[in-house]
């Protein structure tokens, strides 16, 4: 790995919670442009420690990289748990000497903010991964912003019975619209989009058109996506006018759908050819008939998508 002049110490904020006592070796965690280290957690008020517990601090050369590094792991963190952020907290790089000239209330601001959980070990190795192509640095972030701005925890989708309906209000509609076209964005910038044109349509007659096909699942493919694990695509209540203007190939429904539960399980490249048409026929440009029949789920499904993609091809 290539090797940088890092002169500069910065902590963050972020405390791992292990699950035992065993203090972590991440000493080999290296980002382009910074790495990290585990250091007892600095002491702050009306916060509780334990001599277990390490707090995440970056060596950088700047306090710009090691924001950007701090960014970079706190998205990651939200990547792998894959729900909404209970409490929002934007967490600041900070270098003890740097701060000094801060007025006091900035500098409490900044020194006592603290975010912990179990997975920030497993989310400073993912940030060093995706450090390395800006690509994939992007497509984080486009995921975030989209998690962001709307998004539903996992328990609220569980299989018992839907919550969610299709909304009454535009501004839900707006929003679904977004989500969707910020997710699959996440999806083109990994490179793992459907790739047609008026010439080379992706489908034909149905079908796919075995060019198109062929090209994706070889992009798949040199990412270390499974081509043979299946996505399970959300299907809740009544058929809506989006399946019956475009339905979803399906190739056996989930073990739980019963009733208004129409969980299926589709191939990968049909997800993602779903969620292109969803992208571009459904929730871009002016807002449409369908644009109005969007659901939580249809977001949650492209959300889910993007975060497979990111996660199995990262892991590579």
């Amino acid at each position: 790995m290539k090797k940088y002049v890092i002169t500069k110490k910065y902590l963050t904020g972020l405390v791992w919670h292990p699950y035992t006592n065993e203090t972590p070796d991440i000493s080999s965690i290296k980002g382009r442009g910074w790495y990290a280290h585990w250091e007892k957690p600095r002491p702050v008020p009306n916060a509780s420690t334990s001599s277990d517990q390490k707090e995440v601090v970056l060596y950088a050369s700047s306090r710009e990289s090691a924001q950007r590094a701090l960014n970079l792991i706190d998205n990651c963190v939200q990547l792998i748990f894959g729900d909404p952020q209970i409490f929002p907290m934007e967490m600041i790089a900070f270098n003890t000497r740097e701060i000094r000239s801060l007025p006091e209330e900035e500098r409490k601001r900044i020194t006592q903010h603290t975010k912990g959980n179990t997975v920030i070990r497993e989310a400073c190795d993912l940030a060093a991964r995706i450090s390395q192509r800006k690509e994939r640095v992007c497509s984080l972030a486009k995921y975030c912003f989209s998690m962001n701005l709307h998004s539903t925890f996992s328990m609220d989708i569980q299989d018992d019975e839907p919550h969610y309906h299709v909304s009454n209000y535009p501004d839900d509609h707006v929003v679904f619209a977004h989500c969707i076209v910020s997710a699959y964005s996440a999806i083109e910038e990994l490179g793992l989009e459907v790739r047609a044109s008026k010439d080379k349509p992706s489908f034909i007659r149905n079908k796919w058109n075995p060019v198109v096909l062929n090209d994706l699942e070889s992009r798949l493919k040199s990412a270390g996506i499974d081509l043979q694990e299946a996505f399970p695509w959300l299907l809740r209540n009544t058929r809506r006018a989006i399946e019956m203007k475009k339905s979803l190939p399906i190739t056996r429904p989930a073990p739980w759908a019963y009733g208004r539960v129409r969980d299926h399980y589709v191939r990968i490249t049909d997800a993602i050819s779903y969620a292109s048409w969803l992208r571009s026929y459904v929730s871009s440009h002016t807002t449409k008939e369908v644009t109005r029949r969007l659901s939580t789920y249809d977001v949650a499904n492209v959300q889910h998508l993007a975060r497979r993609l990111l996660l199995e091809s990262n892991y590579f």
